[in-house]
């Protein structure tokens, strides 16, 4: 956090908002293309990125999250409008 501290004075700066802007987009549009290459599923890198990364776990908040995803599809589904595409990115490692 001391670091995002040590950029706050450049958030006036024009030019450094834009190379901040392209350097996230650049970064958004490289995970759908490591996501294809590992798991050969195509992920639209327009969307909004939802993710959780921590081992999978009887945790509170991975059951809220997973109850999100599907209150969203079930709203989806029923022809609700004004959603924002999502994509929902669950990952963990071996517990091993």
């Amino acid at each position: 956090m001391s670091e995002l501290d040590a950029i706050e004075p450049l958030a006036g700066d024009a030019s450094f908002r834009e190379r901040w802007r392209a350097i996230k987009l650049a970064n958004k549009e490289d995970l759908p293309r490591r996501i294809a290459a590992h798991t050969e599923t195509s992920v639209d890198a327009g969307s909004l990125f939802d993710v959780q990364v921590k081992r999978i776990h009887e945790y509170k908040r991975q059951h809220l999250s997973i109850l999100h995803v599907i209150a969203l599809y079930l709203r989806a589904k029923s022809g609700a409008t004004g959603l924002v595409p999502r994509t929902f990115i669950f990952a963990s490692s071996s517990t091993r």
